[in-house]
């Protein structure tokens, strides 16, 4: 999972939650070009298949899942 704001509260509280994601982008410091290579990073050398990530959640739902 990835999680992807630019504000500094919601990526404090999914970085401290129970389920945090693979990977949190700050989108005012990182550019698409920045972004596109870290999602890269998280899938295995090997992998054959779309780029990006595979879905998104709304965040109330992540919200939810920290309670």
């Amino acid at each position: 999972m990835v999680g992807i704001d630019a504000r500094q509260q919601p990526i404090d509280l999914v970085k401290g939650s129970n389920v945090p994601p693979d990977l949190v982008l700050d989108a005012s410091k990182t550019s698409v070009e920045e972004a596109q290579k870290e999602i890269a990073k998280l899938r295995p050398a090997d992998y054959v298949g779309w780029p990006g990530v595979d879905g998104s959640f709304p965040h109330i739902f992540i919200l939810q899942l920290g309670n």
